[in-house]
């Protein structure tokens, strides 16, 4: 929601004083335990003076909902930053009199940020954060006199846009849950699912001189973690997204806690100028964008997947090499804890430490030792 010229209470209206202001006395003055609602108010940079962006979230069992101003699941990282904040205010200053002029300047509607935070058992409570300066946040909390200052830069926890406050995860398991794929696009199709003691990837109606099961893995992987860039609300229509029939499909099966589930992504137009894709999932009527060289990676071809005898060795031997690589740095590491270990038993009491320490340094000490000794005897 934009609204324009939204203006503040009288609890929160500048009011210098001749003596210092209380301190807030605990992070509970400010919020209390089991934050239920957040509303964030804040300026539109590069808009007109005055004009303000609303962004209302609500706790939905374990995670948080973004009501104000779309409907979609809230970051949870972010929001628990937030929350994190609201808890520090409890450790502010107050801003005495004398030289705070300045603090009291920056909570116009046009540059300052407004919350309103709602807690189990007690009615709304607003915190407005005015300047930062020199590494200092200023605010003031409705119910409490004057001015508020703590270390640190508080206002961009948040002075964050809609998209960053939204989910960004559009899938996220671990991609060994993943047990069939099936490539649909306008080069073919292409299956392939887990099987065998070792559950790699094997082709499904199709023979291969040598099925490429890196690359099956790895559209695995892309298929358990993708992420949005940013998101299509309003749907400018399939002309525009190419989320059409006879658009790029991946369908893949996921076996979560013992259930296998069927799931499917549909892959849309690129955005040339700013390299995306267009993206949406049968769950979901949501469209997103996500960067285009990852979702680019998932329309391939039944050639995509073949790699030739000359192919299989060269990889065959960059296997053996970083195996061989691996062991090797493994055998000198625990050679170097040994020898660490050796040499600091022979250490004088005082240089004895617990935790290893690179041969330069011990060495160093030893010189260092000598020379303390050679001194002793002169």
């Amino acid at each position: 929601m934009l609204c324009c010229g939204c203006s503040f209470g009288s609890a929160v209206e500048p009011r210098p004083a001749d003596t210092e202001q209380p301190q807030v006395a605990s992070s509970e003055g400010v919020i209390g335990p089991s934050v239920e609602f957040l509303s964030i108010e804040r300026p539109l940079l590069g808009s007109r003076p005055g004009r303000r962006e609303r962004t209302s979230l609500r706790r939905s069992g374990d995670g948080w909902k973004i009501e104000e101003p779309v409907t979609a699941d809230a970051d949870e990282v972010t929001v628990t930053r937030m929350l994190d904040a609201l808890w520090g205010l409890g450790k502010a200053r107050s801003v005495a009199s004398q030289g705070s002029r300045a603090a009291l300047e920056g909570f116009e509607p046009t540059s300052a940020i407004e919350i309103t935070v709602v807690d189990g058992g007690r009615g709304p409570r607003r915190v407005v954060l005015g300047p930062e300066r020199r590494g200092k946040t200023y605010f003031k909390v409705d119910g409490k006199t004057g001015v508020f200052e703590l270390d640190g830069r508080i206002r961009r926890v948040f002075d964050r846009e809609l998209r960053q406050l939204r989910k960004r995860s559009i899938t996220r398991f671990d991609p060994a849950q993943i047990e069939r794929v099936k490539l649909s696009n306008a080069k073919g199709e292409l299956e392939f699912e887990r099987a065998g003691e070792d559950r790699t990837f094997h082709p499904i109606g199709r023979t291969f001189t040598n099925f490429d099961v890196v690359r099956a893995e790895q559209t695995a992987s892309v298929l358990a973690m993708l992420s949005a860039v940013d998101f299509v609300d309003e749907d400018p229509g399939p002309q525009v997204t190419g989320l059409r029939d006879g658009a790029a499909r991946v369908t893949f099966t996921v076996r979560e806690n013992k259930t296998t589930r069927v799931r499917s992504v549909v892959i849309g137009s690129a955005i040339e100028a700013r390299r995306l894709r267009y993206l949406k999932t049968q769950r979901s009527p949501q469209i997103f964008l996500v960067h285009r060289h990852i979702v680019d990676f998932l329309i391939a071809r039944a050639g995509d997947f073949s790699r030739t005898d000359e192919e299989i060795r060269a990889l065959e031997q960059a296997r053996k090499f970083a195996r061989a690589h691996a062991a090797e740095h493994q055998k000198r590491k625990n050679q170097a804890a040994r020898d660490t270990a050796s040499h600091e038993s022979t250490l004088p009491e005082r240089y004895q430490i617990t935790k290893p320490l690179p041969e330069t340094v011990i060495q160093a000490l030893r010189r260092a030792d000598v020379r303390n000794d050679a001194d002793r005897t002169r």
